[in-house]
């Protein structure tokens, strides 16, 4: 499931939560989100960076196409 949003440390973060629940792989596209800071964006990356490979990948648009 490919993730992108707006408001990274609330929003994006519980879907991808959400997601990883129902049993889906995340591919969290790092330049397509936003947060209310470059450290909340930088944290969220971090977080959902973690829990790769089993859970979530994270890349860049350009990468992922």
């Amino acid at each position: 499931m490919l993730l992108t949003g707006v408001v990274a440390e609330c929003c994006v973060i519980a879907t991808a939560m959400a997601l990883i629940d129902a049993g889906a792989q995340v591919v969290y596209l790092k330049d397509a989100v936003a947060g209310q800071s470059a450290a909340f964006e930088e944290r969220v990356e971090e977080i959902l960076g973690a829990l790769s490979p089993v859970h979530t990948s994270v890349m860049t648009v350009a990468e992922y196409l």
